[in-house]
């Protein structure tokens, strides 16, 4: 029980602002593609930093507890998952947001794609968040706070 609530502490704290972070790169690159801006690419991530990071908790965690509970489950009463099922977990989630807005995530015809973009970029922005907290939450259970690396014998001192 123990592991889990590490691991969802994990996804917790760090999940909303890695997913702002990467939420508004996104932007910031399809605004600079669309304008050929780079200026603008900029601004969108400064805004992202200075306001969207603050209020990333708002609506990011939700989303990153659940991505932490099916992976910390699956870590404690299963195998600890690999890269490739943090990856599934993240689309999965992202879809979930998507959906849970009330907006479909593949466009009905190629002109109304641009106005998808938001609903990829969600779903990219959880993908992001969710491997990246799995593999802080990953390194914080093979290597619990306080403990060392190397066993310790009687002969050898610690360093």
């Amino acid at each position: 029980m123990a592991n889990l609530l590490k691991i969802l502490t994990v996804f917790v704290l760090l999940g909303p602002p890695i997913g702002a972070i990467a939420f508004f790169a996104g932007m910031g690159i399809y605004g600079a593609s669309q304008t050929g801006d780079l200026a603008s690419l900029l601004w969108v991530f400064l805004f992202g930093l200075i306001y969207g990071v603050p209020l990333s908790y708002f609506i990011g965690m939700i989303p990153a507890a659940i991505a932490g509970l099916i992976l910390g489950a699956l870590a404690v009463f299963h195998r600890t998952p690999g890269t490739l099922l943090s990856v599934a977990t993240g689309i999965i989630v992202g879809l979930g947001v998507v959906y849970s807005g009330g907006r479909p995530a593949i466009p009905d015809s190629l002109e109304s794609a641009s106005d998808y973009v938001p609903a990829f970029l969600l779903i990219v922005t959880c993908l992001v968040a969710t491997v990246f907290c799995w593999a802080v939450a990953r390194r914080t259970i093979a290597n619990p706070i306080g403990s060392s690396a190397l066993p310790l014998t009687p002969d050898q001192p610690h360093k």
